[in-house]
């Protein structure tokens, strides 16, 4: 059963990197090489963003889902997503700091506030809960 899901799993994401290797591609054709080391500086700040503001908030849904009792999250999920989006601006100082301009820092910072509002829920919905009703 493990190896199924991983074989799964692995499939997916095989598929899915191949998927964003051809928009890369397609982006890299499209713009010019200094709006392309924009879009994959700014990217990647996104990302790191993402997972210094948001994972911390999947602990208490583990935790959660390990007791199995169907505790409802939105008491500490809701306000952990406002202390993330509170917390907000000083990644907008390390994005400046870290050399993008500032239309590009802030969107950014709003790329990883979406990704982390939209990856919540989901991850409340697939361990059983409705964190969002």
């Amino acid at each position: 059963m493990l190896a199924g899901q991983t074989a799964i799993n692995f499939a997916a994401n095989a598929f899915f990197g191949g998927v964003r290797v051809a928009q890369c591609h397609r982006l890299h054709k499209a713009v010019r090489a200094a709006e392309f080391g924009t879009y994959v500086l700014g990217f990647g700040f996104a990302t790191t963003v993402s997972a210094f503001l948001m994972s911390w908030l999947r602990l208490p849904i583990m935790r959660e889902q390990a007791r199995g009792d169907g505790t409802d999250v939105r008491g500490i999920i809701l306000p952990g997503f406002l202390l993330s989006c509170l917390i907000s601006p000083a990644a907008y100082i390390a994005a400046r700091m870290a050399g993008l301009e500032n239309d590009a820092a802030l969107a950014a910072l709003g790329l990883a506030l979406a990704v982390g509002f939209l990856k919540r829920p989901r991850s409340c919905c697939a361990r059983g809960y409705r964190p969002l009703q």
